[in-house]
């Protein structure tokens, strides 16, 4: 288990999820992340969506604020050296942005030691997450349209692939 003290926020700490901690944040899905799913993968109810990308998933990790799970993400190998990250969460998160983005970084950087490029697509009205993929070093290139929606490409090179 990795623990961040933050001072503000109170105790966050990030573990392998439990199921039902799992089910817990798709209980309390944030809208914007209910309506990218909706959008990307109409023809699946959302929690089928979210377990099959666990599934999928080399890496999956939750976070959790004062023991309660608020967010899981996971890193789904596209091939070899190239992970494409997901994160769902529940509202609470929102109460934590600015630990959430000190701890991304760090993460991040230990992940990009398996992945050292991470591609995802972001909506294009989702501006928390462009924001925080901005934050996070990710650069856009391009959009794409998916169903009813447009979505941005976002790229992060580990410094080691930047050259």
């Amino acid at each position: 288990m990795i623990n961040f003290q933050e001072s503000v926020t109170g105790k966050i700490k990030i573990r392998i999820p439990e199921l039902e901690d799992i089910d817990h944040i798709i209980s309390e899905l944030r809208a914007s992340d209910k309506r990218d799913l909706e959008t990307i993968r109409a023809d699946q109810p959302i929690a089928e969506v979210i377990f099959n990308d666990v599934i999928q998933s080399k890496v999956v990790l939750c976070l959790y604020v004062n023991d309660a799970p608020c967010l899981v993400f996971g890193i789904i190998q596209l091939c070899d050296g190239v992970g494409v990250p997901w994160m769902v969460s529940s509202a609470e998160v929102e109460n934590h942005s600015i630990s959430l983005a000190r701890i991304s970084k760090r993460l991040l950087k230990i992940v990009q030691y398996e992945f050292p490029v991470l591609v995802t697509w972001i909506s294009k009205d989702n501006q928390r997450s462009l924001s925080w993929h901005r934050w996070c070093g990710f650069h856009f290139s391009g959009t794409h349209k998916i169903r009813s929606g447009v979505f941005i490409k976002a790229v992060k090179k580990a410094e080691s692939v930047q050259k």
